[in-house]
Formats: C-alpha cells, structure tokens, sequence
C-alpha cells in the first residue's frame, strides 16, 4: 500500500474518531441544556426522560422515553421520544422560567403519545408531526401540522357502535403582516367509520401591530393580550369560507341509532328524515335556503356522498357584523349577508 493510500485512511480514521468525540460531545452538552432548562422552569420533579440525543449531520435533537405527571390535575404525558428543531432549539433552551411559548416551534415530531386524565381515560396518538414552522418578528406566520391515529377510550363513540375509534387531523394556515391577513388554509379531521370534516377561511384588515406585540410580551402578560387578538378578529373582514363533510359511515350510524330509538328500520328512519327535509323546502319561507336544504337532503339521501358549504360575503362587512345578524335572530339576514351557497 503506498504512502498517499495509508494517508487517505488515516485521515478517514482521524475524522471518523473526531465525529464521534464531537457527536458524543453535542449529546452531553444537549443533555446538559435540557437538564438546566427543566430546573429553570421548576419542571425537574415533574418531567423524566430516558436519554437525549443530538445528530450533528440533522441538527435535531431527540428526547427519548419522556413522561410527564401533573399532581394538581392527576394526569400524565408520555412519549415515547420528542425530535426538536434545530433552528428553534438553542433559543427555546435559554428560555427561563415562565411559559415557554417559542418550545412548541421548537418541536419537529413525536412520536407515540399517551395522555391519561385524572379518572383514568387514556389516549395515544401514534405521531404529531409539525412540517413547517416559520417566523418572522417572533411571530410564526406560516406553519403546517398533523396529527396521525389518535386512538380514543373505547367509550368515547358510545353513542356510535364504533370498535377502535381513530381520528387523524391537519391545520395550515399563513399570516401576511403586510397584506393584513390571516389564511386559515386548512383544518381538517377523519376518522375511521364516520368521515371527515374540512375547513378553510380568511380574515383580512387584522391589526397586526397588535399580533406583532402578542408575540413579542413577556409570557406573563401573554394570556391577557390574547383577549385583544379576539377583539380585532371580531373588527376584521370575513373573507371566503368552505366547510366540506364527506361522510363514511356517519350517517348510517345516526340513522341505526335513531331506528333502534324507535324500533324501526334504518330505512324507515331515513324516509322519515327526507320527508321532512322535503316539507321545509316547500315552506314559502324556505326560499333562500333551498340551495342548502337540497344539499343536506342529498347527504342522507346516500351514504358516503358529501357536502360542501361556502360562503363568500362582501369584502368590507366586518365579523361583528354577522354575529350582530345571529345574536337578534335575523337567520335571513345572515345568510344573505354571508352569501352561503351548497353543493354536493
């Protein structure tokens, strides 16, 4: 083996040792900032872990076998590991004592969850995943997460003869500082035997100066700055808005328990039901509904159809305006002011 072949190994030997001191060394200093960060926020009595673990090459750390009690609610947390990001980590770690609400964009994923209630009702959920998490002036503009298999106690859908509940979720949603606007761009959830339900709107005019300050106060004073944020959503404008149901398997198990209800058949139940749609589409009143009534009709109509509701309201009507039209029971007004329109 000549000379340059023995220097090419050993240097490969010589970097492959380093990486590993230096590897070693990340995860001590990391198990050494997640330690300080517990005793910091008086949380070391409370929150265990099996290990901490930082990956030079991804930059994430993971924090293994983590549980967490709650004395004063009799519950608990656990994970079976939690993976944090590395452009949010250091800052969330230096964080002192207070709520820390810069941890949560700290997270990446984690991984088989199990909360426990104080009366014993449990609920895992295989994974949490946070896809996108952006920030800007301290305030995360733009952000993407999901939810995949909660699993709820097997008494949770008791009204609904439902085996093994799961329930999967996804919310994105933007925030332009300039343009004054909060797109809510999806929230959606599905479950296993009963369907999904999506949803998607805009708020435009927002006071973002008041956001900006939410984001930026100390965590103190947070929660009470949070009432003001509802103040201005209320004063903005209501933009587009979609809600769409896709049914699998919800309406036939409402209809079986209605049925049993009334010893009747499913069939008959469903019958009884459009029928009544029927006589409320030929009401004269009924009029500006017919769009939405149709639609709702043909969902119990057929098992496993859909329904989608927008609405789409001028511009420059603010929020208050609609619930001003709800709360003095001008349900005609509303709709029209919403301009709600149905389909399947």
């Amino acid at each position: 083996m000549n000379k340059l072949a023995i220097g090419a190994l050993a240097l490969v030997a010589v970097l492959g040792i380093g990486y590993v001191v230096a590897d070693k060394l990340a995860d001590k200093s990391a198990a050494d900032q997640v330690a300080t960060y517990l005793k910091d926020h008086d949380l070391e009595k409370t929150v265990t872990y099996k290990d901490v673990d930082y990956s030079l090459l991804s930059g994430t750390m993971t924090v293994s076998d983590v549980n967490a009690s709650d004395a004063a609610a009799g519950g608990g947390f656990a994970a079976e590991k939690i993976v944090f990001n590395r452009n949010r980590l250091n800052k969330t770690l230096d964080q002192k004592k207070g709520v820390d609400y810069s941890a949560f964009g700290a997270v990446r994923e984690v991984d088989r969850i199990t909360v426990k209630s104080a009366d014993g009702q449990v609920v895992t959920i295989d994974k949490f995943v946070v896809d996108k998490y952006e920030v800007q002036d301290e305030l995360p503009i733009n952000a993407e997460m999901r939810m995949v298999g909660m699993h709820l106690p097997p008494n949770a859908a008791q009204n609904f003869p439902m085996k093994d509940p799961v329930i999967n979720a996804h919310m994105a949603y933007v925030i332009d500082i300039n343009a004054k606007t909060y797109d809510i761009r999806d929230v959606s959830v599905d479950s296993n035997g009963l369907g999904s339900f999506a949803f998607s709107t805009q708020f435009k005019n927002l006071n973002m100066d008041h956001i900006k300050s939410i984001a930026k106060a100390d965590p103190d004073k947070q929660s009470a700055m949070v009432m003001q944020f509802y103040q201005d959503l209320s004063a903005a404008n209501l933009g587009k808005t979609v809600l769409t149901f896709k049914d699998g398997g919800f309406i036939d198990l409402s209809l079986e328990q209605q049925a049993k209800t009334k010893n009747v058949s499913k069939e008959d139940v469903r019958k009884e039901s459009l029928a009544g749609f029927d006589a409320m589409a030929s009401r004269p009143d009924a009029k500006p509904y017919a769009e939405v009534i149709k639609a709702v009709r043909n969902l119990i109509a057929k098992s496993g159809s859909q329904i989608v509701i927008t609405a789409n309201p001028p511009a420059d009507i603010p929020l208050m305006q609609f619930g001003t039209l709800g709360f003095s029971g001008n349900t005609q007004g509303l709709y029209e002011k919403l301009n709600i329109t149905a389909s399947n």
